[in-house]
């Protein structure tokens, strides 16, 4: 976590209220101190909902990824992401943000390289400088982030949960959770911050084998290398809670950041 003065500055003001950047506003609350936000295009043109923001009690927000089969990567997720992140950054009564995925067995599969295959050179560049500018704003947050895995964290998507202060990774009966960075069997390297993240949390010998070998991990191989905190239990029945074992542990724990 990291207090920044990204916030103040001219250009990067400039850059969140781009074409790009949307706006988030409260529309329901659902009890027991929760409210949904949600994010728009404009007040008259309403994106589909790729990403749910709740403000739970003691102001600890749940950024849930909802875009359906992977919660891959495109322009409309990253662009309420960033939105979220923002809205988040400007609330002074945000205490903690809890990032989740309610896809059944996946976090996030990374880039969606099938809307980037639709894209010309120019829309490739502005669309990988504003994930990374995305990432690095959530890296800057001046609340303490909380990454929740309970399925694939793969490329960008483990290059997401690196840019959280804490990671919390599901281990129990049924347990989906693998987290690699498998770029290189593409020929390419990680290219949203993994390069420069992952050494600072695991060590630099062991970042360069993942990376080079794109070896994928479960959650208690990965927390044996401190890449993440596993988490055990039984998960629910996903057709009835949300709730993991993992993503309860987080939410006492922010609420206890909270306090």
């Amino acid at each position: 976590m990291i207090a920044s003065s990204i916030w103040g500055g001219a250009r990067h003001a400039a850059a969140l209220r781009s074409s790009l950047a949307l706006a988030c506003a409260p529309v329901a609350s659902m009890g027991g101190n929760t409210t949904l936000r949600r994010c728009f295009a404009t007040a008259d043109s309403p994106v589909p909902d790729e990403l749910v923001v709740e403000t739970r009690k003691n102001g600890v927000r749940v950024f849930s990824l909802a875009r359906p089969k992977a919660n891959a990567l495109g322009r409309v997720l990253l662009n309420q992401l960033r939105a979220a992140i923002e809205d988040a950054a400007h609330d002074t009564e945000a205490r903690c943000v809890i990032l989740r995925s309610t896809c059944p067995g996946i976090f996030c599969a990374g880039a969606d390289l099938k809307e980037r295959a639709t894209m010309n050179s120019v829309e490739v560049e502005r669309f990988v400088s504003n994930l990374r500018s995305t990432f690095t704003m959530l890296s800057e947050l001046p609340v303490p982030t909380i990454a929740v895995i309970d399925g694939a964290a793969l490329g960008g998507g483990l290059e997401l949960a690196l840019c959280c202060d804490i990671r919390l990774a599901g281990s129990g009966e049924g347990s989906k959770t693998v987290l690699g960075l498998p770029e290189t069997g593409l020929a390419i390297i990680p290219g949203a911050g993994g390069t420069q993240r992952l050494p600072r949390v695991v060590g630099l010998s062991i970042a360069k084998r993942l990376i080079f070998t794109g070896e994928r991990l479960d959650a208690d191989a990965a927390a044996a290398i401190g890449l993440v905190e596993a988490v055990p239990g039984a998960l629910p029945d996903p057709a009835t809670s949300l709730d993991t074992p993992a993503f309860k542990a987080a939410l006492s724990l922010a609420e206890t950041i909270a306090r």
